[in-house]
Parts: C-alpha cells; structure tokens; sequence
C-alpha cells in the first residue's frame, strides 16, 4: 500500500534553519535591503509594497544565512563553481585581482565532496542491492526516517583561513568591498566557476550568504537590484573578460594617442582619443606636504550608472616624490568622492599620477605613477592607464542580447525555432561575442542553409568585416554568414563605432584579419573551421550542432562497431548508484556513434534554470552537475529544461519498498540523472567497466578530441 505524505514545498528546505525572523528584521535595516524596501514604498502602491517587502523578508529568512569569519577566512576560491552570492555586513573582504590567480595550494586546499574508498569501490563491482532504492520521506513527515546519507547532508560551512595575511597582502594585488557590498553573485547567477578568491579582512567579518535562486528572484521584483548586478557584471565581469580577448591587447595604444601625448595635447588624449567630456567641475585645492595645491578638472567620463566615473586633473605644483605623491592622489578621490581621478602635472619631467579604486579604500597599491625619461614612461601610461580608461569606454557602451528560450521541443524544428542573431547580407552594426549557450554559423548554398560551424561561449564574431569596412571606406562589405542561437544564447555586441574608434587603431597591421578580394564586394567562401585543424567529418559537425551536442563536456558516446551489447557499463552504473542505473542506453546515432541519454554535464546547464529550490546545481570544486535528493521537490523544471532528456522524473519509495503518494492520490516525483560518478574514487563507472573500449566521456565542444578517439 502507498504511503500518504505531504507534497514538498519551495521552502522545505530553508538554507538555514538557524534564521530567524528576529534576524531578518536586523538585516532589514541594513543595505541594501533597507534601500530596496524605501525603493518599494517610494515606487509601489501601500498594499503592492507591503506584499513586495514580505517577499523579501520570506527569502532573506529562507535562502540566506548568517557567516562570522575570521581574518584570513577564505569565502570564495576562483575556480570553484558558485551557487550562492556573498553580501558584506559588516567589515570587509578582500578581492584578488589579478585574473584566476588564486592565494596557493596551501592555503587553498580543497575539501571535496566525499568519495568512496578504493575497497568500497571495488567491493561494489560484484555486491548487489539487497532491496529497491531507497530516499527518505518529505521533511516534517511523520514516515520520514533520519538521512546517514552523505550526499543528503546538509551543507555545512567549513572554514580555511590564510594562515598570513600581511603577506598575501603585500604579494598580490586586491581590492577591498566593504559593507554593503556583493561578491559571487556572477558566478551564481551565470551557472559559471569563480573568477577571483576573496578572503575576510578582519575578525568578525559578517556576511549574508543567499543561494543564487533567491538572489534571482530578488533582481526580479527589486529593478533598482538588478541594475545594480548588471553593472557590477560590467565592471568586473566584462572588463576581465575584455582584457583577457586577444584583440583587446593593445587597447590604449593608437597612433593618434602617441602624437597626441608628443604634442602635450593632454585633453585631446582623453576627450578625442578616448571619448571622456571637457569637466565641468570646480578647481579643487588640497592641503599636501604643508603646501596648497591647487586642481584644475580637465575632463571627465560617466561611471556605470551614469554617475562621473574618471577625472582628469591638471597639477601645476611641484610635489615631492614618494608618499606625499600618493596623499595627493587619495586625498583628491576622497574630496571628490570619485571611483577613479587621473592626475598630470606639468613641469620638468612631467609625471602622470591615478587611481583606479573605489573611493575611501584607496591604499599605496592602488596609486600608480610615471614620469616621461624614466622607466616607466609613456609607455607604461598607455599600458596601465589609457587602456584601461578606453576598457571602461568600450565595456560601458556594450550592449546585452537574448535570444531563444530554454526549450527542448526546439530542437527537431531546424532554423524556423532558431531566432536570428545576425543575418547575412545586413551591414557588419558590432562585434559580436557570445557569452553563453551555442550560436550556429550557416551560409546560403542555392537557397539553402548549410552550417558552416558553431560559437560558443568566449567565441566572436564579425572582426573582419569590421576590418575591411574601416580600411577600405569605399569598398564595404556585408556579412557572410547568418547566426542563429541553438536554445538560450546571451551575447554581448560591442557597436561599430566603438570598435573602430578604440579597437582597430589598437591592432598591429600584422594580426588584422586579412581584408577582402577587390574583385568581389562580399567575402570569401567560408572555409570549415574544424577541417583543416583537426580532420574533423563536416557531417558529424553538422550532427552536433543541429542537436546542440556542442555543449556538452561529458557526453557518453559509444562506438557501435566496438560495443558487443555485454551490458557491463549499465551493470557498473547500477552497482554504483544503489542498484539503479542513471543513463539510458540509446540516443541519436550518426556514423556508427551513438550519443547515450546521460547527463552531458554542459558548459552552460540549462537545467539549472528555474529550479526554485536549488536542488539541482554544480559541485563546488569539481563541476559535475548533480542533484540534491532532499531538497528537490518534484517540480520537473530541470527535465523539461534539459534539451537532450537526459533527466528522468522517478517515483520514489520507502525503507519498506512503498511508493509516496500525497493526500490527493498523486505520486511524489523526484528528479534523477547521471551524477558523473562524482563520489566514485576511479570516475565515471560505465566508461571503466567497458571492456572494448566502446564507451566514453567526451568533451563535444573540443570536435578535435572527439576524432582523435573516432579514429582510434
């Protein structure tokens, strides 16, 4: 007979069962929640804003808790995967900023989920499963019997704590995020692994931890919130990300800056080389060194919200070298309140002072300075400073797109449910760079679409038309190819305008895309971008893009030449997972490969999206996409999110082998996938267990790897 349980519910599982509504009613009167609800009342109706700060209350009391760290005390380790985001308290916390560079293996060591031993591994190979799986009841029901499960247990903060943090800080260069402030909240948000480590600076540090589903939800009823996410993703996000593009190298170092600089046209530099505005601030003077100094405000450029971001300054005073220098620049962006100040003065040997930090947390580190004859000259302005400034340019005028939708049912439609991104024929409106999710490259061959390859995420688009159109004004050219996004795609367009005033002039004549043929007013034909660099088959290039295989990192794909049916991969799977397999073992076939129904593990998992309870997310340290039994509600949101059905809906059953049903005689489901072996200690179970070498886990996005073992 069924057992009769209650039917899990969102909140089920708060974060933490600690929080109370005496806590939350403290953290209300802090920012940014105190803002959000003045937002609220200020904006909304009485009873609209009542019902939206109740809302509020409910997550911060359901999806957040509580953490004291100590100094030194490690909150984010850059490469970890996030599912949850960080909001300062109280104190601060400090921010790596050198791009994936971490604190040291010492200091970062990692406390992994925990695996099976190697004899429990090998005793499971030929011990059966007594008894049918088993998953306890929803939580608060009286049937529920207590977890020994490790995977069931509760998330539990474990501290690591820098051991020297005067050294760290003296080594590597960070920035300080004081109360008020969020970290984390790019990497939760966009299912993506940490891009810095940040520490606690001082004992007692508090932080507010709210899991991504609540942070999503609050940037959905709070605007004023989600504005303020999107531009911190600007500021650290895309800058990173910018810098770390190859064309975006030289950024700051033009032929026109260099004479500029050479003529002493120092507000040409940044009002027509880099498109700040004349300022229109008053002349400020500073008491420094015993002496007043005096400032006069030559241009200026908006911040990411609009505010004044960068000030450049005019010094006429001769400022003794060293610290009083470094007094004149903090004490200028404190008095200004500015994010960032430049300062120049004239003089024998003209030396260039700025700062790039936040105003109020400026330190020594953060001050850089050069003089003209020495060793750090023009050269290393443009370096640090100018291309900088013109980064800030370019990431503030980039735009964010859209398209498609997290649908499976898409994917047999062909191009009439693939929304365009760009169109062939239209004239070449920005440079494209695809953020997330796949982007198919077609060409029209008599009238029909062939593709020609596929982007993914870190991928561009449209820099040699670009090119062209700017060396030849009198010849353009239109783009090739159309774009089309294969599900959910999120890209960034950097305009025309922009590229060809800070990007183009940047790049040495030497790395520019080859222009256009004179004998043609359109571009060459495409050539197969996977062909000649790794012999990869143009139809298995099609078969994968066509059904988005592109995204996964860990396809199970079998070789049906090799593969003699023995079963032994599906045995394996069992053995490992309580006697219950996690694949199935058929899928779309092309060339004799057989693309398996198993979880892929994207790059960019979809079925992540939506889930309202986060029972669904990435292993902190690994990256396998899993689920957390507890938590998962039955909602189905992550297998009809999965464009490949490689998640299965299951009915669970107690200790005693009965099937839980609610009060209304519906079955309770639960969400089940391949887990990639995440707790196994030799990996994934049915690709060891092949004995022919027909099976394997295959990263899709590397089509290379994939005919290396094809040809094998």
């Amino acid at each position: 007979m069924p057992a009769v349980t209650r039917r899990p519910k969102r909140w089920d599982h708060p974060f933490d069962d600690t929080m109370s509504e005496a806590m939350v009613s403290e953290l209300m009167t802090l920012e940014p929640w105190k803002g959000l609800a003045a937002w609220a009342h200020e904006e909304l109706k009485p009873a609209q804003a009542e019902a939206r700060v109740k809302d509020l209350r409910r997550h911060l009391l359901n999806d957040a808790r509580l953490l004291t760290c100590q100094a030194g005390e490690i909150v984010i380790r850059v490469g970890d995967y996030g599912n949850s985001a960080f909001v300062v308290l109280e104190g601060a916390v400090r921010v790596v900023l050198e791009a994936n560079v971490g604190l040291g293996a010492a200091a970062e060591k990692r406390f992994d989920q925990p695996k099976r031993g190697f004899f429990r591994s090998l005793a499971q190979l030929w011990t059966n499963q007594r008894g049918v799986e088993q998953r306890p009841a929803p939580r608060g029901d009286a049937r529920a019997a207590p977890s020994t499960d490790a995977d069931n247990a509760p998330v539990e903060h474990v501290p690591i704590v820098l051991s020297d943090v005067p050294a760290v800080l003296d080594h590597k260069r960070t920035a300080r995020i004081e109360a008020g402030g969020i970290v984390g909240e790019i990497a939760a948000l966009g299912r993506s692994p940490r891009t810095a480590s940040i520490f606690a600076e001082g004992d007692g540090t508090r932080l507010l931890e709210i899991r991504w589903q609540g942070l999503r939800d609050i940037r959905k009823k709070f605007p004023p919130y989600k504005t303020y996410i999107d531009d911190i993703f600007r500021e650290r996000i895309l800058l990173q990300h910018l810098r770390a593009t190859p064309f975006f190298q030289h950024v700051g170092d033009t032929p026109q800056l260099r004479r500029m600089l050479e003529e002493d046209r120092i507000a040409d530099v940044f009002i027509e080389g880099l498109g700040l505005r004349p300022s229109e601030r008053d002349v400020v003077t500073l008491e420094v060194a015993g002496q007043a100094v005096e400032l006069l405000p030559l241009a200026q450029g908006r911040g990411w919200s609009g505010s004044e971001g960068i000030v450049l300054w005019r010094c006429r005073a001769t400022i003794p070298a060293g610290p009083a220098r470094v007094e004149l620049v903090r004490a200028l962006c404190e008095e200004t309140g500015r994010k960032a100040v430049v300062v120049h003065r004239l003089g024998a040997g003209r030396v260039w002072q700025w700062c790039l930090a936040e105003a109020g947390s400026v330190e020594d580190a953060d001050v850089h300075e050069c003089e003209e004859g020495g060793s750090r000259g023009p050269e290393e302005l443009m370096r640090r400073l100018l291309r900088e400034i013109a980064l800030h340019e370019i990431g503030r005028q980039t735009d964010f797109h859209s398209y498609g939708e997290v649908d499976k049912t898409q994917l047999g439609d062909g191009d009439a449910a693939e929304p365009v991104i760009v169109e062939a024929g239209h004239y070449p409106d920005g440079l494209l760079l695809v953020r997330a999710g796949a982007v198919r490259v077609s060409r029209q061959i008599n009238r029909l679409e062939r593709t020609v390859s596929y982007l993914g995420p870190g991928n561009s688009y449209g820099l040699r038309e670009l090119a062209h159109n700017w060396r030849h004004p009198d010849r353009h050219v239109v783009m090739e190819h159309t774009l089309r996004a294969r599900g959910y795609v999120d890209t960034l367009l950097i305009p025309t305008s922009v590229v060809t005033r800070f990007v183009l002039p940047s790049i040495p004549e030497s790395d520019l895309p080859e222009s256009y043929p004179e004998e043609t007013d359109s571009p060459l034909d495409p050539v197969d971008v996977f062909e000649p660099a790794a012999g990869v088959d143009r139809n298995m290039v099609e078969f994968l893009v066509d059904r988005a295989f592109s995204n996964g990192t860990a396809a199970m794909v079998i070789d049906l030449e090799r593969c003699t049916r023995c079963d032994d991969c599906v045995r394996a799977c069992a053995q490992g997972h309580d006697g219950n397999p996690r694949f199935i073992r058929h899928g779309p076939v092309h060339a004799g490969f057989l693309i398996a129904n198993a979880c892929m593990h994207c790059n960019d998992p979809v079925c992540m999206i939506g889930c309202p309870t986060g029972a669904i997310s990435r292993e902190p340290t690994t990256g396998q996409v899993a689920i957390n039994d507890p938590t998962c509600i039955g909602c189905a949101t992550c297998a009809n999110n999965c464009p490949y059905d490689n998640i299965r809906m299951v009915q669970p059953r107690s200790k005693d082998g009965v099937f839980y049903i609610d009060a209304q005689n519906m079955p309770h489901m639960k969400a089940t996938k391949c887990d990639l072996c995440v707790t196994q200690a030799g990996g994934p179970a049915c690709q060891n267990a092949c004995p022919h070498d027909a099976l394997r886990r295959v990263d899709l996005s590397d089509a290379g790897t994939l005919m290396d073992w094809m040809k094998r």
